[in-house]
């Protein structure tokens, strides 16, 4: 049914009453957020500290930083799944929010409802009917991450997560988190830290393939490959951050019978793998690859094909 302040912001002149990315916007740049005493400093909201405050709320099913974007930027409206917790991050329960919040999920109903073919949204007025929510995230019991297997090592740490729906029915969305560090460690007496200076992430699709590459700072597809980019150490130049967190890399559909999979590697070269001395007076140019060898034997990683697999992962798709 549709609220009565639905029915009220329906038959307000469009011109003179603001849409849901007007108010939303106006949420946003002016750090609205639940408990804020009266006179504080506002803190505005950007893409990044949205995602941030999502991912907490919805673990692995929180958009990436660039759908956030689309919606500040674009006119792009969020789904079904994601209003609620934008709702909570804005204004959660605080009674002095109340009707701020009753008005941005009203406006939110109206533009998801224009967005709908005109004779499906006259009709859905007319009878009082709310518009046909969106797809609901993909459930555990149709995925699965198997495989998985982690030897970073402290160097990095890839992980898979089970998709969200997409907006296209007959496909579904890679999302990916990527963790990478510099590595203390000490051989033969000597402080070291280690890392890598290049990686990349290899996927192998299995009845399916990608029909959209997303944009992600940090790292670049080509070839097939993900090459991860950044971000550094200033000092070392080693890659040390999170280039992605719960990140969308790709759309994903079906090529036929069978049910999809994939599996990604992150990967890097031997030679990619450096060290530093804690101590910079130290040096430590003779003993360079006799420490990398000393450090890939005690790992136990294999070198048959000159690559280093650091960690794998695979998504299947279960039985219906």
């Amino acid at each position: 049914m549709c609220t009565q302040r639905e029915k009220e912001v329906s038959g307000k002149n469009s011109g003179k009453f603001p849409s849901f990315k007007q108010r939303f916007l106006s949420h946003v740049n002016a750090g609205t957020r639940p408990g804020r005493k009266s006179g504080a400093q506002p803190v505005p909201w950007d893409a990044v500290s949205l995602f941030k405050a999502l991912a907490e709320i919805m673990k692995g099913t929180a958009p990436d930083v660039r759908t956030i974007r689309n919606w500040l930027n674009s006119n792009d409206i969020p789904q079904e799944r994601f209003i609620v917790p934008i709702l909570t991050i804005l204004f959660g329960e605080d009674p002095a929010l109340a009707e701020q919040r009753t008005e941005l999920h009203d406006l939110w109903r109206l533009s998801r409802q224009a967005l709908r073919p005109s004779g499906q949204a006259t009709q859905a007025a007319m009878s009082n009917n709310p518009p046909a929510p969106d797809p609901v995230p993909l459930a555990a019991e149709q995925w699965q991450v198997t495989d998985a297997e982690n030897i970073g090592l402290g160097l990095a740490a890839l992980y898979l997560h089970l998709p969200p729906a997409s907006n296209d029915p007959d496909s579904f969305l890679l999302q990916v988190s990527l963790s990478l560090a510099q590595s203390p460690d000490e051989i033969e007496g000597i402080s070291l830290r280690l890392g890598l200076k290049a990686a990349q992430i290899v996927p192998a699709w299995t009845r399916c393939q990608p029909v959209e590459l997303m944009e992600v700072d940090h790292v670049t597809e080509a070839g097939g490959v993900f090459a991860v980019t950044g971000p550094r150490d200033e000092a070392s130049g080693h890659l040390a951050g999170r280039p992605l967190a719960t990140t969308t890399l790709a759309r994903i559909a079906p090529t036929g019978a069978g049910l999809p999979e994939v599996t990604l590697a992150l990967r890097s070269r031997k030679r990619d793998l450096d060290v530093v001395p804690d101590d910079p007076d130290h040096d430590i140019s003779i003993n360079r690859a006799k420490i990398l060898q000393l450090f890939l034997q005690e790992c136990q990683v294999s070198d048959t094909d000159r690559m280093v697999t650091w960690s794998r992962a695979r998504l299947q798709r279960k039985p219906d």
